[in-house]
């Protein structure tokens, strides 16, 4: 009888063995479509975490398609309501929360508490990833992937060309501008073309440094007026940047493939941008950190109003009707993983891991050593949200139609401010 029951529990453990084994190979065996909006050497850079990804799970094939980021926000308003693909790459904001109110993503706190990100994924981040849902509750509907973190990219050898060095403060950067008129250099180079990505790192670094971090981020997210005096002053000195020359008035004519080409070239000194670029300079230039290009943070205007680091994070978006969500998850914890992040951020270097045991030194052997000091201090003290991630679509839409008029000379600061603030007054 023993003997008969031992092998009855035997048979037991077998079948349960059998079905959990079989469930397991279900869930990794399938296909996901995954769409970003990252091309060129950020392309290689996901395509080399994805490659993590498949040797672990040969059995899934992954459909990975990169657009331009205008190209994506195109096709994301159109597939997000009716067929949407398993995972999509945005940046953390509006846009996550316009989906997210919509009602049309997965809520991610389960799977984020099951797959204990909490252990994995940098604390500070988690503040990004919760947004209003249709009934208003907060929840988590995106997954960070990359932080990028705005800085001041210039060219050593037009530098050097000239005896330029880092500036330290407000009055060194400015005398810095005009060293590099004098000699015939345009010094900031923006290609903003159908959009506020590039031009918008010079306002929010001038509305902070007006206005501090609390109001600018109040401002941005529809709770302050653009009226303030304050925020007047900010935007008059960014006229005055184009006025001076300090950057090209042509910026909404320009292309950003073109305006990094005039970078490489020398005919402008400065880029400045986030911390991608160092992926785009290595693959469009073969450019190597403190060789061919440097970096510094952009010095505060007032000594009484510091201007902390501003900066985003890209991250993963699950549709509520994604196919294969049991997939999407294990692709999502792959993702974050080390050896993803490492594959992603340090060797093919897109951006900054939001993995906690990557270590800064990590990015000094890989050549960027720039990017260990961004991690360290971002470590801590955190990171400030660039203000052009709380808008909303609609009033994002408004924005570049609005400053690009005011670049122009069509409007004026105040008609500029009175149409934003009757934006913000309509479209959050």
């Amino acid at each position: 009888m023993l003997k008969k029951n031992f092998f009855r529990l035997l048979l037991v453990i077998f079948m349960l063995m059998s079905i959990f084994f079989i469930e397991s190979y279900a869930r990794t065996k399938g296909v996901l479509d995954i769409l970003t909006p990252w091309t060129g050497s950020d392309e290689i850079a996901i395509r080399a975490a994805l490659d993590v990804f498949q040797k672990k799970y040969p059995e899934v094939k992954v459909n990975l398609e990169s657009l331009s980021s205008m190209e994506m926000k195109t096709v994301l308003s159109l597939e997000m309501m009716t067929e949407p693909r398993d995972l999509y790459v945005y940046g953390q904001g509006g846009f996550v929360g316009s989906w997210a109110k919509k009602g049309v993503l997965t809520e991610l706190t389960d799977f984020w508490n099951r797959a204990g990100l909490d252990n994995i994924v940098d604390g500070n981040l988690k503040m990004f990833t919760q947004y209003p849902g249709p009934t208003g509750e907060m929840g988590m509907y995106w997954i960070p992937m990359v932080l990028q973190i705005s800085s001041v990219f210039y060219n050593k050898k037009v530098f050097n060309s000239i005896g330029l060095v880092e500036p330290t403060n407000w009055v060194e950067f400015i005398n810095l501008m005009e060293k590099l008129k004098s000699n015939g250099v345009l010094p900031i180079i923006v290609g903003t073309m159908g959009e506020l990505y590039g031009t918008q790192n010079i306002i929010d670094h001038l509305l902070v440094s007006y206005c501090g971090i609390d109001f600018a981020t109040r401002l941005a997210q529809g709770k302050e007026s653009y009226k303030d005096s304050r925020v007047v002053e900010a935007f008059n000195e960014y006229l005055n940047f184009i006025d001076k020359g300090y950057v090209n008035s042509n910026m909404f004519g320009v292309r950003f493939d073109e305006a990094l080409r005039k970078f490489g070239k020398g005919e402008a000194a400065i880029w400045w941008r986030e911390s991608w670029s160092s992926s785009v300079l290595a693959g469009e230039f073969g450019w190597v950190d403190g060789v061919d290009y440097g970096v510094f943070s952009p010095p505060s205007k007032f000594s009484n109003i510091p201007v902390p680091e501003l900066g985003y994070a890209d991250g993963w978006m699950m549709p509520l009707n994604a196919e294969d969500k049991d997939l999407a998850e294990l692709f999502l914890k792959t993702m974050v993983s080390a050896d993803a992040q490492r594959a992603h951020s340090v060797i093919k270097g897109h951006g900054v891991t939001v993995n906690r045991e990557i270590m800064p030194g990590e990015y000094v052997v890989a050549g960027m050593p720039f990017k260990s000091i961004q991690l360290t201090n971002y470590r801590k003290n955190g990171l400030s949200s660039s203000l052009i991630f709380y808008y909303t679509p609609e009033f994002m839409d408004e924005a570049i139609i609005v400053i690009s008029e005011l670049v122009a000379k069509k409007i004026s600061v105040d008609e500029a401010m009175s149409r934003l603030d009757e934006a913000r007054n309509t479209k959050y």
